[in-house]
């Protein structure tokens, strides 16, 4: 059965009922991941491979998502306010870099503040992404 993003951000909210940095990892891992699902939900999951003129755009989904939102090109292929489309896209990207620390960085401590912040990243974008859709 199929879920929702929004699976993902209260299994951010509840990892951190428990004590333990793997926890504190998998909250900040499931916030930005409710993060990339929200906003590719904004754009109907259409992901640029390419830019206007045809050249084949670098990195994976994870970063062409953000640079899409940061560039403006989401704002305007998708009628969305600008701002908040540039909002949408600064946030994904620090909250990338901070989940692949989470995910991939095990020798370096990962602190609860800090997932914490992510999961007030990961909300501020779900208001941005439900002002987007009123």
């Amino acid at each position: 059965m199929p879920v929702s993003c929004d699976c993902f951000l209260s299994i951010a909210k509840s990892s951190l009922e428990n004590t333990g940095e793997q926890w504190t990892r998998n909250a900040m891992s499931r916030a930005y991941y409710f993060m990339f699902h929200a906003a590719k939900g904004v754009v109907s999951g259409r992901i640029p491979m390419t830019d206007k003129n045809g050249n084949k755009l670098r990195g994976g989904d994870h970063k062409r998502l953000s640079d899409y939102f940061c560039s403006g090109d989401a704002a305007i292929d998708h009628g969305l306010n600008s701002a908040t489309a540039e909002k949408i896209g600064l946030k994904l990207k620090a909250a990338h870099q901070k989940r692949c620390f989470a995910d991939y960085e095990l020798h370096r401590h990962i602190n609860r503040t800090d997932a914490l912040a992510m999961i007030t990243s990961a909300e501020e974008i779900n208001v941005a992404v439900l002002g987007l859709k009123d």
